[in-house]
Formats: C-alpha cells, sequence, structure tokens
C-alpha cells in the first residue's frame, strides 16, 4: 500500500474541514462575519455555468459567469450581508428592468459557500470556493502529482 504524503492529507482535510462547520459539542452553528467571507469565490452552478464572485468589505461586488461555449457576463451586487452562517446578496445589471434582478442566498462557511441563485422565472444552485484558497490546493495537488509521476519514470532502457 502506498504511504500518503502529507501534501495530499492536507487537501483532504481542508475539504473536509470546509464542511463541518458546526460545534461537534453541540448543534450551534458557528457564526460567519461579513469580514470573513469578503473576497473572491469561485465555483459552478449544478448546470455547468462558471462563476467569479467578488464581495467588496464595502457590502458591494459584482459577479461574472460563462458557459463554456459562451462570452462571459457581468452583474453588479448592489448589496451583501451575512447573517450568522447565511449569505444574502442582490444583484443585477446596472440600468437593466428591476425584475431582471437576481437574489441570492445560502449558507456561508469559511472555505466554501452554497448557494441558491434566483432569478424571476428561474433558480439554480451554486458552490463556490475561496479563490485564493482554491489556487494553495489546486498548486499542493499539482506539486504532488507531478511529483509522483516523476518518481514513476525510469530510466530509458532501465527495468522496474
Amino acid at each position: 500500500m502506498p504511504a500518503i504524503k502529507p501534501a495530499s492529507l492536507l487537501v483532504v482535510m481542508a475539504f473536509i474541514l470546509s464542511a463541518c462547520q458546526t460545534d461537534p459539542g453541540s448543534k450551534k452553528s458557528f457564526p460567519i462575519r461579513a469580514s470573513e467571507i469578503s473576497g473572491e469565490w469561485e465555483g459552478l452552478s449544478d448546470d455547468g455555468v462558471f462563476y467569479i464572485v467578488q464581495l467588496e468589505p464595502s457590502g458591494t461586488g459584482a459577479i461574472g459567469y460563462t458557459r463554456h461555449d459562451e462570452g462571459a457576463a457581468m452583474l453588479r451586487i448592489g448589496s451583501w450581508r451575512c447573517d450568522g452562517k447565511r449569505v444574502f446578496v442582490s444583484a443585477g445589471q446596472e440600468g437593466a428592468d428591476p425584475n431582471a434582478a437576481i437574489r441570492i442566498e445560502g449558507q456561508a462557511g469559511w472555505l466554501k459557500m452554497d448557494l441558491n441563485v434566483l432569478g424571476r422565472d428561474w433558480h439554480r444552485h451554486l458552490t463556490l470556493y475561496r479563490a485564493s484558497e482554491w489556487e494553495r490546493l489546486r498548486t499542493t495537488v499539482r506539486a504532488s502529482l507531478s511529483q509522483s509521476h516523476d518518481s514513476s519514470r525510469t530510466a530509458p532502457g532501465a527495468t522496474k
């Protein structure tokens, strides 16, 4: 059985911890402050739309999104707030019909947000991860994969 590398273990632990937002000794949730979730988040909706959400400390921000085969679109976040573990966002295009505005709400954690995007006649589920942490984890995993791949190579003509 191959040994588990510390870098791989850290990645697995980070994802497990992101899902554990409750105190193991009680049913209470740890409250999340707005200052803890402001920043850039990225992820996918269940139907494959890629999102980048920028939550500014001022309570405003922006949302960019695209499908793999379409150009990107942007919405302004008019306001957002955090209440315990819940996050609430109001967004729309500047000068657009107020009925075209969207509302986003859902669970917020330090590493992950599970959100519902609600339009006038539609909705979708969205999972976002903190962009800086996502990049750090991506770099760690790629380094581990590269190291594993390099160590499995043998010299030309050598036998295993």
